[in-house]
């Protein structure tokens, strides 16, 4: 993993770790999101099996170009709630405590009133997320980037209304979500976005403009550590 820290780019092998959950809610979270979600990123072997699944799974509709598979429609077995789950727990995470030496979102991020919504829904408690649209853009190349990113979260302009923008990268997979605001029930060719099962897109991510901005942020970079001993 590749982080840029303070204009520094530094090579890092270790998970950020805290203790903040007790074992109930580490289970829980495992259970229905973590789990499953991480063990369909791309392998270290190539294996990708969320994207060959989707490949061979009927698109619900075409847009420039690109497949499109609507959560609620993809078979069960692949678990398209997990996702949104995992999404959801990562931004909760991000956002109830500091995270030393992350850079990207901060502690309170979503703001006190989604923060308790997202705490309630991790338990349960709801059913759905009212104004969070949450997206899964899956590398479909023979070749997908392996690498992570800590979440970032920016206020963005979003179908003319301002919301917030939260993203990050796993391997194969980049997430995104836009949550709160003035946020309209958007739709996607007609389909409602704003659901508890995502939307699944073909993407090819080395031509995203959010791997440009990574691979220059890291080009921009003063190595250190490994990285500046690489050469």
């Amino acid at each position: 993993m590749v982080d840029v820290i303070e204009n520094s780019a530094v090579q890092i092998n270790a998970q950020f770790s805290k203790h903040l959950l007790c074992s109930s809610c580490e289970g829980r979270f495992s259970q229905n999101g973590e789990d499953h979600v991480i063990s369909n990123t791309v392998r270290n072997n190539g294996e990708f099996r969320l994207r060959d699944a989707l490949k061979s799974t009927e698109r619900s509709l075409s847009n420039n170009g690109r497949s499109i598979f609507l959560g609620g429609e993809l078979p069960p077995e692949l678990r398209a709630t997990a996702y949104y789950y995992f999404f959801v727990s990562i931004l909760w995470r991000a956002s109830v405590t500091d995270w030393p030496g992350a850079t990207g979102v901060k502690k309170g991020c979503l703001g006190a009133k989604y923060q308790e919504m997202f705490r309630r829904y991790l338990l349960g408690e709801f059913n759905r997320l009212p104004k969070v649209s949450v997206r899964v853009h899956v590398n479909f190349d023979t070749d997908p980037d392996i690498f992570l990113t800590v979440p970032t979260h920016a206020k963005v302009i979003f179908e003319n209304f301002k919301v917030n923008r939260y993203s990050f990268y796993m391997p194969g997979i980049c997430f995104v979500a836009h949550v709160g605001g003035n946020l309209p029930t958007h739709k996607l060719d007609g389909i409602s976005a704003q659901t508890s099962c995502p939307i699944f897109i073909e993407s090819h991510l080395k031509g995203t403009e959010l791997r440009r901005r990574l691979a220059e942020d890291v080009a921009r970079a003063i190595p250190k550590g490994k990285l500046a001993r690489a050469d």
